[in-house]
């Protein structure tokens, strides 16, 4: 926890979570049945499962790449979806009950969602592109689970697509 904490002070990031969690509070409770992380959970593990069977030419890159292939991006992406969007939702809850006020965190991480979900769906899409009939079909199913977490973020924060995160969707002066 000392790490933590000189490493949140170095960042500038608060730690009053998990000092609540050290100091015997409890976090949030009701994301044990939302839905949303559980749908992201499910994709993560649909995802894996995929990513298995992609074919070995579809994810070598050869040399050090500019850009990840699309292979690496949706292995980058596919646990980070669910546990943004657990973040955003635990930062909800605790703005909601007054306990912290972690608006800004849930809509950024929402953001960051997001942008996790574009860029994986675009990335199953060109693996689609690139793998044998049966692998490119079965990409289907977790396409269409990230529409569903695209359009239940939309829903439950909606103002996460105006968030602006300093330094990525503008520079910083």
């Amino acid at each position: 926890m000392q790490f933590t904490r000189e490493l949140s002070a170095i960042e500038g990031v608060p730690v009053d979570e998990l000092e609540m969690l050290l100091a015997g509070g409890h976090p949030a409770t009701s994301l044990q049945t939302h839905p949303l992380p559980a749908l992201a959970w499910e994709y993560a593990i649909r995802a894996e499962r995929l990513l298995a069977s992609v074919p070995a030419a579809a994810r070598a890159t050869g040399a050090p790449a500019v850009r990840p292939t699309p292979y690496e991006v949706v292995l980058w992406f596919h646990v980070r979806i669910y546990l943004e969007i657990t973040r955003a939702l635990v930062a909800r809850a605790n703005t909601e009950r007054g306990r912290l006020d972690r608006r800004e965190d849930a809509s950024g991480c929402a953001k960051l969602t997001l942008v996790a979900v574009e860029r994986s769906r675009g990335a199953w899409l060109a693996l689609a592109q690139q793998a044998d009939h049966e692998v490119g079909e079965s990409i289907r199913a977790p396409v269409a689970m990230l529409d569903e977490i695209e359009r239940n973020i939309d829903e439950r924060f909606p103002e996460a697509r105006r968030f602006v995160r300093l330094g990525l969707d503008v520079p910083v002066a």
